[in-house]
Order: C-alpha cells, then structure tokens, then sequence
C-alpha cells in the first residue's frame, strides 16, 4: 500500500506542537508569562546566583515563583543578584500577593497597579530612592524598604580658593513633596545645609573636606537616603611658585594669577627690593646671603568674598654662595675589592663622590667625605670629589686614584753579568704601583738611587757580588738576586818616577825591571804613550831615548784576556850638568857595591876624556868615552898592568867635549 504525502498534514503537525509547547511553557496567562521574562531580561537574569528552568519547562518550576490556579500568586528571589530596574510588566501581576527582591541591586521599581494589593512587599537593601516606593505604600499589608544604598555618585574634586561652589544632592529626578535634606561636612552636620543644594559663596581652607547629605521623608519615616561622599579639595590661589636658589644678588619672582584678580608682593625677611610689588612677574634685587622670605598676596576679586579677602602663601628665594675648595684625600694602595676614601669636610656646600673610572667600582656613602668604596676592580680607581652649593655651579672638584694591587708573584732584578771595573749600571723592572729596594746580599756595592729600578752601583768587590731588588705592595714582598762577577782586577805599573842624565846615544827602559802588567787572567797588552821618543809604544818595556833635559810623562795601559783595563803614568826628569860630580871615594872590593868609579852624568858626555895619576904623577889610567866602568886597575904600567891599584890618592883630569872646562880633582880608592 503506497502512502500519499500531503504537506498540509505536515503544517498542521507543527502547529500543535507549537500549541502544546506554549502551554506547556506558560501554564499562567500570558500577561504573567511576559511579566516574569521581562523581569529576567531587565535584571540580567543570566547573571543571577539562582536562575533554574528560567525561560524553559512550566513556569511553575522556574527558581522563586509559585503558580495559583494558573496565575503567578508569589515572586521570591532575595539576594539573587539581580541587577538593574525593575520592568513595568510587574504591575500588571494583578494575583500576586507576595514580592520578595530584598538585597538585590534594583535601581528602580514601578508603581504597583490600581487592582493589585499585596500581602508583603519586601524591596529592602537595594538602590532604590523614594521614587520608587512612596507610591507603592499603601497597597500593601506589610511593607519592607529600609534601608537602600547610597544614591548619586562619589566625586573627588578640587576648588580654587575664593571660588564660588554648589553642592548637589539629585536623590531622585524628581524629589518627592516631603524630602528633607541635611547635609554634612566630615561628619558634622551644617546649620544652613537643608536644602538638596548646599552653597559656599567664597571658598577658603575651612570649607575642604568630606561631604555628604542624609535624606528624609515623613512618608517613609524608616528609611534614610545617604548621598555618597564629594571629596573636597582645596587649591590655593596664590601660587608663588615654587622655593628656589640662587647664586647671585638679583632674581625674578614668578608667580601667577588668576583672570580679574589682583596680587601683592611684600618681605618678610631679607634687604632685597622688589621692583613691582602689584605684578606677579617681577624682578628682585639685593638678596642676602641665606633665606629671604616673600609673602604673595592674591585676591580674585570675587563680589561673594569679604572685602580684604587675600589668598597668601609665603615664597624663600635662598642666596647660596660659592662651594669650598674640594681636596680628595691623597692617593692610595690597597690589595682588597675595598677602601675607605678621606676627603676634606667641605665648610660650604655639599660633596658628591663620582666613579670617574671604568669598572665595578662603588661609592657606599656618595656624599660622606669618609666613605667606603668596594668592588674595586684591579689597578687605578679614579674617584671625584666635588662641592656644589645649591645654585651655584661647582666650580672645584679634585679626584684620587685608589690603586687595587695583585698579589705579586716574581719580580726580575736584571742578568747576571761579569765585568772588569767595580760599577755597573743595574737593570730591573718596578711593576705599577710597587716600591723597590736595593740591597747587598754579598760583596759590596754602594747605590746611586737605592730604591730606583734602574741605577748605577759602584764599589763593588773583587770577584761575585750579589744584589738583592726587593719590591712591595700592599698585599706581599717578593724579592730577586742579580749577580755581578767582577774580574781579577788587572794592575798597571810603569815604575817609580825617576831623574836620568841626558845622553845622546843611551836610552832607558821604561818601566824599570817591574812586570808592567799582573793581576788579571794574564794575556796583557800594552799601550805606551806618547809615542815621542820610545821605540816599541806596545812592547812591555819600551826604550826611552832622552832628547834633552826636561820632564818626560809616560802612561802605560794594559789589557788582560778579558778586556779589563789598568793604566799607570810615570814622569822622568832628565837632567844635564854642567859640572859632574867625581866621586871622592870608591871600593873596587868586589863586593858589588860602589866597585867602580861611578861619576853621575858622564853619559851626557860621551866624547869625554878621563885620565889619571897616581902621587907620582904616573898615569894609571886614562880612557875616552868613559862609561862608568873602570874597577881601579893599573891600565898604563908595564909592570903592574892589570893589577889592582893600592889604597892612596889619586888625581884626575876630566875633559867632558871639546873646548869646554877641564875638571881636575882627587879620590881615594880603598879596600
């Protein structure tokens, strides 16, 4: 069997179930159905603590309502949170007997109709005003309404003195016959504040502070509306600007003033003098050192003030003078992350510690003159101390160094070395901010600069001297050994000064028969000079050929295997008599003193002649070109030649060169 669609059969469907779920959903006329939702739309029911089956099911299970023979006969939701005002739909409830939306947060509830009469009204603890229940009085049994929460809006305001300010309380747009106002200032209720307008013709200090308004009405006598506070501030019109410093003598007041009113300068302390005392902007001269004192007075002018009226406030114009000297303390060494600084205390003004260096480095106290500084970074902290005193500029400021040391490992005193002479200039190295001193470990040795890295020491000994550099800081002492060998001192000698008779054709060895050159490791050389009449200047001991009676000096330098040095001078005089001096005795003894006869200066003369003759006047000897060498034998007699001569007198004849005197004279040779 094939079935027919028939889309009117639908449509029919749909609206019976549109039917049934309409009645199912009301269950109550339709009136208190659309009551009940406005009341949930204009209160936020979405919102409300307790919203169950609200809008859905029988509305005899919606949260808070009771159904009677199909009409709503009870709305109960105190505390519920519902917000906002109540719809005008709810005067239309006309079965209701009992509403209870006490300690919600209604702003407004309607007039109830003229058929409605409830048993209980309870509307208590919300921001209702008498607006809203004045007219709802006296159609109910037992009415709830006190109390209800501040009305208006706090306000938090500030009024210039001497200014003209109303106070409003707006409890309801349109107040009731029958509000009575009192209004209060911190609590304290005002004589003349009856009205819901409270008026303060000239504001001054007296007139700031909280207020608020209790409102009243005989119809509701248990009910008392609070407006919420107007926190009021004063501002004072006279405005000098603000205290200030200066360096100099002269300045500018600035104050300001309001449009139509009028101001004075006047001065409380201080010589200075103002030059336009009714301006607000004025100039002002011969200001003394320290507080000078202004009082500013400014009126607004308003009618609604007394006469005299003056807002007054007090200005200090302070005269600095010139900060003291500053001086921050003398530099110093410290091997921790912290020191204390020592500045001078300045007499005027006020210090300030800056760290002028880079680093980690803290001022504890910045403007103690003794203070503590930490975290010093390694090497050079450079602090400033600078004094300013109020206005003036600082002109003085002077800094210090804090030098943070390491602790010192090693230090290097210089090379060993070997030398010849007994000085030698020490090389060591001073690390930064370190003290160092020279000290002899062994040997000797005199410092030039004892505490200089670098200086010549002399006197040192013969063979090894050692040399200790100590060097300090603030955080240890370390010390290092230099060594200084000093050679086996070479020793020059050329001989002892000596007088020789000139001669022509005889030299002289220089240096006598003395080693010219001992000590030292040996090797020498040696370098005679001047070169002027020797003939070998490097042979030990040259020949000194004299050219003439005179002084002669020779200096003598000799050189060991090493290289040292020595050097010796000795003088030769050289001499030429003309009379020589024949001795009157000699010894020919053989014993090796005075054996000849020695006549002192004969080689000035060697073309002289020598003859001599015994008491007989026989000729015993004669010789030309005498050279000191005849021992007192017979030369001449045949029978006694060779032999020795007795002891006796003899007598000679000395001829020293052609064409000169002849020198004659007597000796005596004995045994």
């Amino acid at each position: 069997m094939n079935k027919i669609y028939n889309p009117f059969y639908k449509l029919l469907f749909i609206i019976g179930i549109l039917v049934y779920s309409s009645q199912s959903i009301a269950q109550v006329s339709s009136g208190d159905s659309l009551a009940l939702v406005s009341l949930y739309n204009s209160t936020t029911g979405h919102t409300w603590t307790t919203n169950t089956n609200w809008l859905t099911g029988n509305v005899s299970t919606w949260y808070g309502i009771t159904v009677r023979n199909g009409r709503v006969s009870q709305i109960s939701l105190p505390s519920n949170n519902l917000a906002g005002p109540a719809p005008g739909l709810l005067a239309g409830l006309d079965s209701v007997v009992r509403i209870d939306l006490s300690g919600n947060h209604l702003t407004a509830f309607p007039a109830l109709g003229a058929g409605q009469h409830l048993d209980t009204l309870s509307l208590q603890n919300n921001k209702l005003t008498f607006k809203d229940l004045i007219p709802n009085k006296n159609l109910v049994d037992s009415f709830y309404y006190a109390q209800q929460d501040s009305a208006d809006v706090y306000i938090d305001t500030t009024v210039v003195e001497q200014a003209h300010v109303s106070l409003v309380a707006l409890v309801d747009y349109n107040p009731q016959i029958g509000d009575n106002y009192q209004w209060f200032q911190n609590n304290t209720s005002i004589v003349s504040g009856s009205s819901n307008t409270y008026t303060i013709s000239c504001m001054d200090s007296s007139n700031a502070g909280k207020y608020g308004c209790a409102i009243t009405n005989l119809q509701l006598p248990r009910l008392t509306l609070y407006r919420r506070v107007i926190d009021l501030n004063i501002q004072r019109l006279a405005n000098p600007g603000p205290d200030f410093h200066v360096c100099g003598t002269n300045s500018t007041l600035q104050g300001s003033i309001p449009a139509g009113g009028s101001v004075l300068w006047s001065t409380v302390t201080g010589t200075s003098a103002i030059a336009y005392d009714t301006s607000a902007i004025t100039a002002v001269t011969n200001l003394s050192v320290g507080s000078n004192i202004f009082l500013y007075s400014v009126s607004a002018n308003n009618i609604s003030c007394p006469s005299g009226t003056y807002s007054l406030a007090l200005l200090t114009v302070t005269r600095d003078t010139n900060p003291s000297p500053a001086y921050a303390g003398a530099n110093i060494s410290v091997c921790g992350p912290q020191a204390i600084l020592h500045a001078d205390s300045p007499s005027v003004g006020i210090g300030t510690w800056t760290v002028m260096s880079l680093g980690s480095a803290t001022v504890a106290q910045p403007n103690s003159p003794n203070t503590a500084v930490n975290m010093l970074t390694f090497g050079n902290n450079v602090f400033r101390w600078q004094i300013v005193n109020g206005a003036c500029a600082p002109t003085y400021f002077s800094e210090v160094k804090v030098f943070r040391d390491d602790t010192l490992s090693r230090v290097y005193a210089g090379r060993d070395t070997s030398i010849c002479p007994t000085s030698y200039m020490l090389s060591a190295i001073l690390p930064a901010n370190t003290n160092g001193l020279w000290s002899v470990a062994s040997g000797s040795g005199t410092f030039a600069t004892v505490d200089s890295p670098v200086t010549q020491v002399s006197g040192l000994s013969e063979f090894l001297n050692t040399l200790t550099w100590t060097v300090s800081n603030t955080c240890n002492t370390v010390s290092a050994n230099v060594n200084v060998n000093v050679y086996n001192f070479t020793v020059a000698n050329a001989g002892p000064d000596q007088q020789v008779f000139y001669s022509p054709i005889n030299t002289y060895s220089l240096g006598d028969t003395l080693g010219v050159g001992s000590g030292g490791n040996g090797q020498y050389t040696y370098v005679w000079a001047p070169t002027n009449n020797i003939d070998s200047p490097d042979a030990q001991h040259p020949r000194f050929l004299t050219p003439d009676s005179g002084l002669y000096t020779y200096s003598v330098t000799v050189t060991d295997g090493h290289g040292c040095t020595a050097s010796s001078t000795v003088n030769y005089t050289v001499i030429r008599k003309a009379f020589l001096d024949v001795p009157t005795l000699f010894t020919p003894n053989g014993d090796g003193v005075n054996d000849v006869l020695y006549i002192p200066g004969i080689e000035s003369y060697p073309n002289n002649e020598l003859t001599v003759v015994d008491r007989n006047d026989q000729v015993v000897y004669k010789k030309d070109k005498y050279t000191n060498d005849w021992g007192g034998t017979n030369e001449r007699g045949f029978s006694q030649q060779g032999q020795k001569l007795p002891a006796d007198t003899y007598f000679y004849t000395l001829k020293l060169e052609d064409g000169k005197a002849v020198q004659t004279g007597f000796f005596l040779i004995k045994y």
